[in-house]
């Protein structure tokens, strides 16, 4: 995420898409392939954003941009919201900028 944030003119804005967990450690059936490669499984792990490989919540994605950096850090659809009523539903745009 640094590096990224690096490469980013001030202001300018990283939108990624991605498959987000509704609560930590959910297993999820589109890890299966993901899970074949051994940087998604073993990651390297932070206790507070990303305390185990696979998908990251909405909480932890935030954490992990934050911590590299970014700012106005949003996620379309607003995937907290639609975890609340339909907790399986896991793609999600997450957007952030760099300061500046």
């Amino acid at each position: 995420m640094g590096e990224i944030l690096r490469a980013l003119e001030p202001g300018g804005r990283i939108i990624l898409s991605e498959c987000v967990r509704s609560q930590a450690r959910q297993p999820l059936e589109s890890e299966l392939v993901f899970n074949l490669t051994e940087t998604f499984r073993v990651p390297r792990l932070h206790p507070l954003y990303r305390p185990s490989g696979g998908f990251l919540t909405p909480g932890q994605w935030k954490g992990a941009m934050e911590a590299a950096g970014f700012v106005d850090i949003s996620f379309l659809p607003d995937i907290v919201r639609v975890h609340d009523h339909a907790p399986r539903f896991i793609a999600a745009g997450v957007g952030a900028s760099r300061p500046g």
